[in-house]
C-alpha cells in the first residue's frame, strides 16, 4: 500500500514538473493523459492536489532543508480513500458497497475536475510577473528598460501599465509612449489604449493616446492597429498592418491610415521638440499644454490658424515669440495662464 501510495506522489511530481518546470503549455494529447491518470483512482487526485501543494509551500520556503516533506505527505495521506480496483474484482459486494463505491468515484471526478482548474491556475500565476506602473510628471520624459529587455520612453504627463506572461506582452497606455521592442516571436507585445489596441513582435513604434483618438507611429519594422473592441465598427475599422514611416489613427471607432506622415516630427519629442506643419494654433496650445503648469488659453477665434514651425515644449516663451509678431493677435501673461486673443 505505501509502495503504491510512493508510485501515486511519483506519477503527479512528473506531471507537476512537466509543465511546471518546463515552464510551458500542456499540449491537448497531455492533458488528455493527466486527466485519465487522474480519473482511476481518488488516490491519485489526493496526490496531484498534495504535489501541487508541494509545490508552493517550496516556493515560499526560504531553505528547502527546513521543510519536513515526509512529515507532510503523511498528514495528507490520512485523507485518501482506497477503492477496489475495479467493479469486477475476485470479491462479491453488497448493492449499499456498490452505491459507496460509485458515490467516491463520482466525487473523484469532481476533485479531479478541481485539480485541473487548480494546478493550471498556479501554473499561470506562476507565469505572469506582477503588474509594473511607469508615469511621468508635468514636463517629464523618462527613458525605462522592460523585463523583456524592451525599452519604453515615456513622454509627459503619461502612464504606462505593463504585464508580461509567458504568452503575451501588454501594456496599457495614458499618454504617450515610444516603444522598441525586443525581438520574442512566441509572445507578441501590444500596447493598449481606450480607442486602439497595437500588436508587434519586434520593432520601434510610437503611440499617442489624447482622449478619444489614438495615433500610431511606425518608426521600424511592421505593427498590426485595430480599434478597441466596444467602438463603433465599420468596414474602417478592421485591423491594417502598419510598415516603417506609416501612421494610423483611431477617432470614436474609425481606424484610419495617415496620408503622407511625418513619422521623424511624430517621435521627435524624445528629442524635446515639438515640429508642426499647418497645425491648428488650438492644438499646438495644447501640446505646449502638456509639458507646462503654465496654460495656454486660446480666442474660439483663433483657434482654426494654422501654425507651422519647430519648438522646445519646455519654453512656452517660444511659442509666445511666434504669437507676438502675428497680426490682430493679443497675447497676455496673466501668471499661470497665457490668454492669447483676437484684437
Amino acid at each position: 500500500m505505501k509502495k503504491l501510495a510512493m508510485e501515486a506522489d511519483l506519477a503527479a511530481t512528473r506531471f507537476q514538473a512537466r509543465w511546471c518546470d518546463s515552464g510551458r503549455e500542456p499540449s491537448e494529447a497531455e492533458r488528455a493523459e493527466w486527466f485519465a491518470w487522474l480519473q482511476t483512482s481518488p488516490e491519485h487526485v489526493q496526490a496531484a492536489f498534495d504535489v501541487e501543494s508541494l509545490y508552493e509551500r517550496v516556493g515560499e520556503t526560504q531553505f528547502v532543508k527546513n521543510f519536513d516533506v515526509d512529515a507532510w505527505l503523511a498528514r495528507g495521506r490520512a485523507q485518501v480513500i482506497r477503492l477496489p480496483d475495479s467493479p469486477t474484482a475476485p470479491y462479491s459486494l453488497s448493492s449499499k458497497a456498490i452505491a459507496v463505491w460509485r458515490q467516491v468515484r463520482i466525487r473523484a471526478l469532481l476533485a479531479a475536475s478541481v485539480a485541473v482548474f487548480s494546478i493550471v491556475a498556479v501554473l499561470s500565476w506562476k507565469a505572469i510577473e506582477q503588474p509594473q506602473v511607469y508615469s511621468t510628471g508635468i514636463g517629464q520624459q523618462l527613458t525605462f528598460e522592460l523585463a523583456d529587455g524592451s525599452v519604453l520612453q515615456l513622454n509627459t504627463r503619461s502612464r504606462a501599465r505593463v504585464l508580461f506572461d509567458e504568452r503575451l506582452r501588454a501594456i496599457e497606455l495614458d499618454g504617450e509612449g515610444l516603444f522598441t521592442v525586443a525581438h520574442d516571436a512566441a509572445r507578441p507585445f501590444v500596447v493598449r489604449t481606450p480607442s486602439a489596441t497595437a500588436r508587434a513582435v519586434g520593432t520601434r513604434f510610437n503611440v499617442y493616446e489624447r482622449g478619444s483618438h489614438t495615433t500610431v507611429s511606425v518608426v521600424e519594422g511592421v505593427v498590426q492597429v485595430a480599434a478597441q473592441v466596444g467602438e463603433t465598427r465599420d468596414s474602417s475599422t478592421r485591423p491594417i498592418e502598419l510598415a516603417a514611416g506609416e501612421e494610423a489613427r483611431v477617432q470614436q471607432g474609425v481606424l484610419t491610415k495617415v496620408a503622407e506622415p511625418n513619422v521623424a516630427n511624430r517621435v521627435a519629442w524624445q528629442n524635446h521638440t515639438l515640429v508642426f506643419e499647418k497645425v491648428r494654433l488650438a492644438d499646438v496650445a495644447a501640446e505646449f499644454n502638456r509639458y507646462n503648469e503654465q496654460q495656454f488659453r486660446i480666442d474660439p477665434k483663433l483657434a482654426g490658424q494654422l501654425v507651422s514651425g519647430t519648438f522646445d515644449p519646455r519654453y512656452p516663451r517660444s511659442l509666445v515669440l511666434w504669437l507676438q509678431i502675428r497680426t490682430g493677435v493679443e497675447v497676455r501673461d496673466e501668471g499661470n495662464v497665457v490668454a492669447v486673443d483676437a484684437r
